[in-house]
């Protein structure tokens, strides 16, 4: 559960030009009572005006990390970040919490399922740019998503909620899988023999200039529009560069191999980008380190992301060593698409947490009227006739 920790603390200070000293929280820390005092989980302050010191708090219990921070003088709040158990003052007062926040998911406008069991604890009030509630699926002006659950039962915290219109499918007493009987119909397998069966052209990747070498593929400006094969025995394609955008058109990769996306990816309206592999890995330089812009989020990577396996959203995922970027995703992410595999979230945003989903997807509904003939399933009416 998500839950803000009001007991006794100890801080030990490290000055910039001095030594260390312990003090005890009954004289370093006073109770914190302002008007977002229970919004923010802001319970403590701290004074300290004679030079810029790191505060460490020495005994948080397991689990707990300090949240919330807000700078009386509004002059600091571009210093050194706080991360896990410590926090920067210097010649101001703050005040901040102490929370056991952990990094959750977030879609808008799609659906969310695991067949396990979603287990994605929500805090009780994030507030978060344009977005607040405490849902896994946002709502968009055609409504909400479905959470599906599988044969277990959801973990959304204490108070959270599926979606606005509280929309659920599956659980332990009434289970909802989806099992197909064979593969999903985005799996490297199901898409190369559909690829053949319409007699579609490939193209191999690495004879497309920047990408002869997988390890540092760089995709050119004027990639055609098609469909792209990376043939090998369990290569890793890396897509590097300072960021990419599709020309219009529909382009589908289909790796026979892992992917690596080491740069933004962006498909504008109106075209397509499906990637399909055994496993999809985004490097945790690809994200947004303003968990909370004003308008919406902006994407770093948009298409259809399908993994054989797993997809990992990479990070630190250690609040010890530094924050992780917020990922922003526009259209979808299947895994296990050959059989089993699992969503992997490593990004933790330490103190943005409580207000912030470390793993955002929003659905791109005209993926879905622009999708290529590849990806779509043909329909079938039949009657029997007197002969």
């Amino acid at each position: 559960t998500d839950e803000c920790y009001s007991g006794p603390i100890s801080v030990r200070i490290q000055p910039v030009k001095t030594g260390t000293e312990t003090i005890t929280a009954p004289e370093a820390i006073v109770p914190f009572t302002s008007s977002n005092a229970n919004s923010n989980c802001n319970t403590y302050s701290i004074s300290h005006t004679n030079q810029c010191a790191t505060f460490t708090l020495t005994d948080l219990p397991s689990g707990y990390k300090i949240t919330g921070a807000n700078y009386k003088d509004n002059t600091h709040t571009s210093l050194t970040s706080s991360i896990a158990n410590t926090i920067y003052v210097c010649g101001s007062e703050v005040n901040f919490g102490i929370n056991n926040s952990t990094p959750w998911i977030q879609t808008e406008c799609g659906d969310f399922g695991i067949n396990s069991g979603v287990k994605n604890p929500i805090p009780a009030n994030p507030v978060c740019g344009s977005s607040s509630g405490a849902y896994a699926s946002l709502a968009c002006s055609v409504g909400s998503g479905i959470v599906f659950s599988g044969d277990s039962d959801p973990n959304l915290g204490t108070t959270g909620l599926p979606s606005i219109n509280e929309w659920l499918v599956g659980d332990a007493t009434f289970p909802d899988l989806f099992n197909p009987a064979v593969s999903k119909k985005t799996s490297t397998a199901y898409l190369l023999s559909k690829a053949a069966q319409m007699g579609l052209t490939t193209t191999d990747l690495n004879t497309v200039p920047g990408c002869s070498d997988y390890t540092s593929c760089t995709l050119p400006a004027n990639l055609v529009s098609g469909v792209y094969i990376v043939n090998g025995e369990n290569v890793t394609l890396n897509l590097t560069g300072g960021g990419y955008t599709f020309s219009p058109g529909n382009y589908v990769f289909i790796i026979k191999g892992d992917l690596n996306i080491n740069e933004k990816i962006i498909v504008p309206n109106g075209s397509t980008a499906i990637f399909s592999a055994y496993k999809i890995t985004v490097n945790r330089t690809v994200g947004e380190s303003e968990f909370c812009p004003a308008g919406d989020p902006p994407s770093d990577i948009e298409g259809w992301y399908s993994a054989d396996g797993d997809f990992i959203a990479d990070g630190t995922n250690n609040c010890a060593t530094a924050t992780d970027l917020r990922l922003n995703i526009a259209g979808s992410v299947v895994t296990g698409a050959a059989g089993t595999g699992l969503l992997i979230n490593n990004r933790d945003l330490c103190a943005g947490n409580i207000n912030s989903p470390s793993l955002y997807i929003k659905a791109r509904p005209d993926f879905i009227l622009n999708a290529p003939s590849v990806i779509k399933t043909s329909t079938y009416t039949w009657q029997e006739v007197a002969p």
